[in-house]
């Protein structure tokens, strides 16, 4: 990103020269700072892709490590779930390696950005080793309860009382069972006295054989019965008989139990009981009989078996799966733990990026960068994107500020340079005052009057350079409302002037003294013209009075010298001589005094071309930087207007009309509140000039 504030051209002064040096410099920062911005953001995009994968890879990994503990919880037989788990187990493992890798990578990037002195490195270590330690913790708790909660499990599990309890549950089905069969065994030998007792009754009728079986085949809870013969052929049936039947009892039961004595069979599958036993009858007559044991016995005592072999499996393998389970608890820890450092990272980096680019760009901000704008378009609600926010707020309204600034200065400084253009032309003294009295603006011409250099009198008190002045700038500082002047004589090295003073305050726009004008006139000429004047004056007034009795007392002499010299008897030679010596001395009073009057004329003018508008504005820029209160206006063009005249007669005589106009504008009585204006026009008609000075005052 690159500056935006345009270098503005040179102008000769200190604060220009310096804004354009450091717009240089900041133009070449602003370059330097735009191409790590684009690196910045090549890196970002190729990173964006690992910390993707990376997060996807951790939340599988939290996953896995869940899915493990919910095997190794849920599985109710150690045999059950071991291919499951042997998968689970080699995918948290490879996790463990991929999540270690991306570990490794992101500590080595943090170490490198450590030693280089990146903006927000260390906060970014402290950021990491805080959430590592915050989410290392509670894993390894986790993981070590949860390894203790299995190892104490397991040695629960294989107690002695829990072993004994197991073989007194397979010895209680046992027992159940061989209960069952002894009943079974009862019931068959008192179905077989009963029907040996009835059978002589019962024999030669085959319904009432068939209806005492049935009786007696429900009076003892046998699901079927049989009658058969040696040859296993049935007689009579009653009940359920189909699997009887199908089942029919092998020939050396039928031997065994030719005797009396029953002989008890049971099924492969265990669901159902028989029994066969020999009738004390003749023919030969075998009762066969069946009952079903209950499913719900059956499965709970083949339950209980498959438990007891589970149960010996597993305690002769104790030590195996106590090392399995830790190599488990082993990967599983290391899982999380690497999720937990791989979160650590993810988060200290969310957190030090924007950070680290704040402080990136306040760094450009500080090589005078003020372009420099962070990204808006993804940032969140919270503290760090306000801090953004305000961030290019601030920097927005700088280079704003900044640009008005410099158009303001480039304003001021044209604006000065036209003043010291104006100010230099001007004959008069022209110095600027800052409140304190200090000087901020000299021209040529104050330097020139007052004797002093340039440097001895920029900055300075104008009252302690130059002593004379120091008690009409304590009159104007003490009361600025009122314009204060007067005549002081100031001694230079070449010799004593004596200047005119004008002082005047300068407000700001709410009415505070900000400076004062100090215009001054070197008037030593002008008070000897002024004087010659005045005894110019005085000697024509002298002449006027000693001429007029001249001429009647020179003809007075010649009159008595022409009707009485031929009268005069006694020495008339003494009469003649004191007639011509009163007319000859009457001559030379007469040519004294008409020397006398000479002298009071005005000098003779030296005519030289000259502009009149020059001599026009020199004059009343005198009069406008006295009275501020006073509008003066000119009305003449800014081309010269040449004539041949004594400019320095011409200037004397305008500043005194104009002096003039501004003192009938004082002492108007009339209590107007208009202000006051004073216009200087200059015309030409023909071959003459007309020059007019027009005001409001009284008169």
């Amino acid at each position: 990103m690159t500056d935006d504030v345009s270098p503005t051209k040179a102008t000769g002064n200190t604060l220009q020269s310096t804004s354009d040096a450091s717009q240089k410099i900041s133009g070449a920062a602003g370059r330097r700072d735009a191409a790590a911005l684009r690196r910045i953001a090549m890196w970002a995009g190729g990173a964006n892709i690992g910390r993707r994968l990376a997060f996807v890879l951790m939340v599988v990994g939290v996953s896995a490590a869940i899915a493990t503990f919910l095997t190794l919880a849920g599985k109710s037989n150690f045999g059950m779930g071991k291919s499951a788990l042997d998968v689970l187990v080699a995918i948290d493992l490879l996790l463990v390696l991929a999540l270690g890798a991306f570990v490794v990578q992101a500590l080595v990037r943090m170490w490198g950005e450590r030693r280089s002195g990146l903006a927000a490195a260390r906060l970014h270590v402290r950021l990491v080793g805080l959430f590592s330690v915050v989410a290392i913790v509670p894993a390894i708790l986790a993981v070590v309860l949860a390894a203790l909660f299995f190892n104490v499990t397991i040695q629960n599990w294989f107690s002695d009382r829990v072993r004994q309890a197991v073989e007194g549950s397979v010895r209680i089905s046992e027992a159940y069972l061989s209960e069952h069969e002894q009943t079974f065994r009862s019931d068959a030998i008192a179905m077989s006295e009963e029907l040996n007792r009835i059978w002589p009754r019962v024999a030669t009728d085959s319904r009432r054989t068939q209806r005492s079986l049935e009786i007696l085949a429900e009076r003892h809870s046998v699901h079927g019965a049989l009658l058969l013969d040696p040859f296993k052929r049935t007689l009579t049936e009653a009940g359920f008989t189909s699997s009887l039947s199908f089942d029919l009892p092998p020939a050396w039961a039928l031997v065994d139990s030719s005797s009396g004595q029953p002989v008890v069979l049971v099924a492969e599958d265990r669901d159902r009981i028989r029994a066969l036993i020999g009738l004390d009858v003749q023919p030969k007559v075998f009762l066969y009989v069946g009952r079903f044991i209950d499913p719900n016995v059956l499965e709970l005592r083949d339950a209980t078996q498959r438990a007891a072999r589970d149960y010996e499996l597993v305690e002769s393998e104790l030590t195996a799966l106590q090392i399995e389970l830790a190599a488990i608890f082993v990967i599983v820890t290391l899982l999380l733990l690497m999720t937990a450092v791989g979160l650590a990272f993810v988060f200290a980096n969310r957190l030090t990026r924007p950070i680290a680019s704040l402080v990136h760009a306040s760094e450009m901000v500080r090589s005078g960068n003020l372009g420099v704008r962070l990204p808006e378009a993804r940032l969140s609600d919270d503290e760090i994107g306000m801090l953004t926010r305000s961030f290019n707020r601030m920097t927005r309204q700088l280079d704003e500020q900044r640009g008005e600034l410099t158009e303001a200065n480039r304003q001021l400084e044209d604006r000065r340079r036209f003043t010291e253009a104006v100010l230099g032309g001007v004959s008069a003294g022209v110095v600027g005052l800052d409140s304190a009295g200090r000087v901020s603006l000299p021209n040529r011409s104050a330097t020139a009057l007052l004797g002093l250099r340039l440097d001895e009198l920029m900055g300075c008190e104008l009252g302690v350079c130059v002593p004379e002045l120091s008690e009409l700038i304590g009159r104007a500082i003490e009361m600025p409302e009122r314009q204060v002047e007067g005549e002081v004589d100031v001694k230079t090295s070449a010799d004593v002037k004596t200047l005119h003073v004008r002082i005047a305050a300068e407000y700001d726009t709410q009415g505070a003294v900000i400076g004062f004008v100090v215009t001054f006139d070197d008037v030593t000429e002008l008070q000897s013209a002024q004087r010659k004047a005045a005894w110019a004056d005085v000697a024509r007034r002298i002449a006027h009075e000693i001429k007029n009795p001249l001429t009647p007392i020179q003809l007075s002499a010649e009159r008595l010298k022409r009707k009485y010299l031929a009268e005069i008897d006694s020495d008339p030679e003494v009469f003649a001589q004191c007639t011509e010596t009163i007319v000859r001395q009457v001559g030379d009073i007469g040519r004294m005094v008409d020397e006398f009057s000479a002298f009071a004329r005005m000098p003779n003018p030296i005519m030289q071309p000259a502009s009149l508008t020059k001599i026009a504005r020199e004059a009343i820029f005198l009069q406008d930087q006295v009275r501020n209160d006073i509008k003066f206006e000119t009305a003449f063009s800014d081309g010269p207007v040449m004539v041949s005249c004594d400019a320095g007669l011409v200037s004397q005589a305008l500043t005194n009309l104009l002096q003039n106009a501004v003192d009938a504008i004082v002492g108007r009585s009339d209590n107007r509140t208009e202000t006051g204006w004073v216009r200087l026009g200059i015309s030409e008609s023909g071959g003459d000039v007309k020059i007019t000075v027009e005001d409001n005052g009284r008169g």
